[in-house]
């Protein structure tokens, strides 16, 4: 699908169905608790949309960006500064 969509196209589509997909449980939970396999289907969505774009993506990305040549290490320093803006912000 990466050659068919760009990665930002289908990082786009992964989060807003996702954010779609997790807005539709919380309007329709008191429901959806009523018939269990409908809930388990539409929560299911939301990882199918989280494993078809944010997840791949964010490991596709940094090997078209980078070289060669740096790619392991600038993915590492770009792993590193994500982690580090976690817990800078958890403060």
């Amino acid at each position: 699908m990466v050659d068919r969509i760009s990665l930002k196209q289908l990082q786009l589509m992964s989060f807003f169905m996702t954010a779609f997909f997790f807005v539709l449980l919380a309007i329709l939970q008191p429901y959806l608790i009523q018939v269990p396999v409908l809930y388990v289907m539409v929560y299911g969505c939301t990882f199918f949309f989280q494993n078809f774009g944010a997840n791949p993506t964010t490991y596709i990305i940094p090997s078209v960006v980078y070289s060669t040549a740096h790619r392991a290490t600038c993915h590492g320093v770009s792993a590193a500064a994500g982690k580090l803006g976690v817990c800078i912000m958890d403060q």
